[in-house]
């Protein structure tokens, strides 16, 4: 079974964008601490309802289905299942390490705000499920655990669980393994239904996606804040993953439908958590030599000094790490 251009190129793109994304939001500031409040979206504000705009999280379901396919051929339920521990301890282990890198504490870590180790933990929590269920039942979880969410956060925001050590790992943080689980769970039964049924028409998962958006616009008005901020609140963020995972996928695949393979994609997407780790040690590293004054300028020049420096180092190291690289599309 050959591996899916449009979901690497989708994993590609949405790791690029993470790059950039830190640069002009984390990084930026870092620099000037008044910058904060401009960045709810970004930087998550206190509220136990904020949530980032993890689009990678949604690709990795997709990503974590087309593997247990790969591996069922030639492994054991045993093998696949170590294989995903392991796995799931080496993303831990860099968030954790970059949490360490950032501001020599844990501080990132334990508040929930440091992704990939969280996207570790998301996927072991979910393996059962993706394994088991099928693409009905892996939607009908998604649906439920984010309605079940949603509600423990708007109605129970100060309660015990939700003070408590672990809550923002498990649920009150940014990219809680709560919060996350929907995401994984709704990409995986997209992937699901693909493979069970051979494909899905763009116009169909175009118009999911708008249908999405437009629930969130209308949210939006009823909520009567910013697009900008609600965007950053929870059960606002959900369906616009979503909508953008679903219209993403239904114009990427048009890599598989005529053949495409943009390599220099493909290899950043076949490095990301090595991407992810090596350029917030890039990005670090700049910024503290660099004697520029703290504003957009400068931390788009750090930036693209670090996709710059990242990018070339991801296609030579694809290409002796594959022999048959190319050939595994």
């Amino acid at each position: 079974m050959k591996r899916s251009v449009s979901v690497d190129l989708f994993r590609g793109v949405a790791i690029l964008s993470v790059m950039f994304v830190h640069g002009l939001g984390v990084i930026l500031v870092e620099m000037n601490p008044q910058l904060a409040n401009y960045y709810p979206v970004w930087r998550a504000p206190g509220d136990p309802l904020a949530s980032s705009d993890p689009v990678f999280f949604f690709v990795t379901g997709m990503s974590m289905i087309l593997a247990l396919q790969r591996r069922k051929e030639s492994q054991s339920l045993g093998n696949i299942t170590g294989h995903s521990i392991l796995r799931a301890a080496a993303f831990t282990a860099v968030g954790i390490i970059t949490s360490l890198s950032l501001d020599g504490t844990l501080d990132f870590f334990l508040k929930g705000r440091e992704p990939v180790s969280m996207l570790g933990i998301t996927d072991l929590v979910v393996l059962p499920l993706l394994i088991y269920f099928s693409w009905k039942k892996l939607a009908v979880a998604s649906v439920a655990i984010y309605a079940a969410v949603s509600a423990i956060l708007i109605w129970l925001p100060s309660s015990l669980p939700l003070s408590s050590v672990a809550a923002p790992i498990t649920i009150s943080g940014p990219f809680s393994i709560l919060k996350m689980v929907p995401v994984v769970l709704a990409s995986a039964s997209l992937m699901s239904y693909i493979l069970a049924k051979g494909r899905i028409a763009k116009k169909w998962l175009l118009a999911l996606g708008f249908g999405i958006f437009v629930l969130f616009l209308v949210g939006t008005f009823i909520d009567g804040r910013s697009i900008e901020y609600t965007r950053g609140i929870y059960y606002f963020a959900f369906p616009v993953v979503l909508f953008e995972g679903f219209a993403a996928i239904a114009l990427l695949r048009l890599a598989d439908e005529r053949g495409w393979k943009p390599l220099p994609f493909l290899a950043l997407a076949r490095s990301a958590i090595w991407v992810y780790f090596g350029h917030m040690l890039i990005l670090s590293v700049l910024l503290k030599l660099a004697l520029l004054p703290p504003n957009y300028t400068t931390a788009l020049i750090l930036s693209v000094l670090s996709v710059a420096i990242l990018w070339p180092l991801t296609y030579v190291y694809a290409k002796l790490r594959w022999k048959d690289f190319k050939d595994q599309y």
